[in-house]
């Protein structure tokens, strides 16, 4: 016996039959990933210092949720499954005028009596027949959802590696130039002594009771705002400090010295090709070792 019914014109006979085995079919939706084009998959970035230390660090554009859409790789995904029921009852509705799929069936997995009912188009007889027809209709479906002008931007930007895609202009190219800077001044400080690279800018301000604050900075090549703070002090605020009048001149002396450091070197440099000068040749090694704590 099979678990099918033949059925006839004059009366709504159902196509399955009591106990026996179908396959429902649905459709739904997930959240996919498009292949990452920074890390090309492998969700890591092998990273490089300016002194030349080499790590690994999770890829920060495929390893965490992101909510700018010029990064975001993620999209929807049109899915299906297929399930094997068994039936539990059959329902018939003979005034068929007023129904379009007349027979319609409870199934003991999802429940007789109070569950789930299910009209007889959307139950199959076979797995392969189930898993066929719901495995196209979500293909339409993704095609659908992926021709809208969203989906189409973002399946673009998906494409495109971050760093080399969207700092463009003039906006890549000073921000280029700034971190190269920025390398080869800490690779020279490093070789030089141990001190933040120039240069560094002196600011002065005086308040109201004759006091004088002076500040000297490094300025970050690598963003328009953040700079490092190398010294402060104060003219004029007591006996243990020095005078107003001389704070200025102070911190610009202090500003200036990766500059002088750098002419000394290149000074040197120039003795050292020439061969004369030797009083002021030891001089300026003797500067060179003070500024960066390396015996001359």
């Amino acid at each position: 016996m099979t678990d099918q019914i033949e059925t006839t014109s004059d009366f709504p006979v159902p196509k399955f039959r009591k106990g026996g085995k179908v396959w429902f079919a649905w459709t739904d939706t997930t959240t996919a990933s498009h292949p990452c084009p920074d890390c090309q998959g492998t969700k890591t970035w092998e990273c490089t210092s300016p002194a030349g230390h080499t790590m690994e660090m999770q890829c920060p554009r495929c390893d965490r949720d992101v909510y700018n859409d010029a990064l975001n790789l993620r999209y929807t995904k049109h899915t299906f499954g297929v399930r094997e029921l068994t039936i539990g009852s059959i329902q018939i509705d003979t005034n068929c005028a007023h129904r379009e799929h007349p027979v319609s069936y409870m199934c003991i997995e999802t429940g007789v009596g109070s569950g789930s009912v299910y009209s007889e188009n959307r139950l199959y007889a076979t797995k392969a027949e189930a898993e066929a027809e719901h495995e196209q209709l979500a293909a339409n479906r993704q095609v659908e959802a992926d021709s809208t002008p969203e989906a189409m931007t973002r399946l673009e930007y998906s494409r495109r590696p971050y760093f080399s895609a969207l700092e463009i202009g003039a906006r890549k190219n000073a921000e280029a130039a700034a971190r190269e800077r920025l390398k080869a001044e800490i690779e020279e400080g490093v070789r030089l002594g141990n001190f933040t690279p120039g240069p560094w800018v002196a600011s002065v301000s005086e308040d109201d009771g004759g006091v004088c604050r002076w500040d000297v900075s490094a300025q970050d090549l690598s963003s328009d705002y953040a700079s490092w703070n190398i010294a402060s002090g104060y003219g004029g605020l007591s006996s243990g400090f020095a005078s107003r009048e001389h704070a200025p001149g102070n911190a610009l002396l202090i500003a200036a010295a990766p500059d002088l450091l750098g002419a000394a070197k290149t000074l040197i440099a120039g003795f050292d090709a020439d061969g004369n000068c030797d009083e002021a040749y030891e001089a300026l090694h003797a500067a060179i070792a003070k500024a960066t704590g390396v015996p001359a």
